[in-house]
């Protein structure tokens, strides 16, 4: 016994084939997730820059290093807590939504 083929994302959960709701396909999600990760690597270094000792100026103690992760977790958490989306989901349209049962 198989189960019928999907015919399309989303279907099994009722979400429509295309449009608004339908299931994001994975070139902007990947899209999404570069920016993101773009956007949290800047902001890091930014703040890296601004408080980082202007003693040393070798290329390494300017580089955000971890701080690049801080970054990305508040982007993803409260962006997804807040509004649902982050900046790399805004800017391509995606967005997160909860399915009741």
């Amino acid at each position: 016994m198989t189960a019928p083929p999907r015919t399309y994302p989303g279907e099994r959960l009722g979400l429509p084939r295309s449009g608004s709701g339908s299931v994001a396909d994975i070139g902007p999600r990947i899209v999404a997730f570069l920016v993101d990760c773009l956007a949290s690597g800047l902001a890091a270094a930014a703040v890296v820059a601004i408080f980082s000792s202007h003693e040393r100026s070798d290329f390494a103690s300017r580089l955000p290093g971890n701080w690049s992760l801080v970054a990305f977790a508040v982007d993803y958490v409260g962006g997804l807590l807040v509004a649902g989306r982050t900046v790399g989901m805004y800017l391509t349209g995606i967005r997160v939504i909860r399915r009741r049962p």
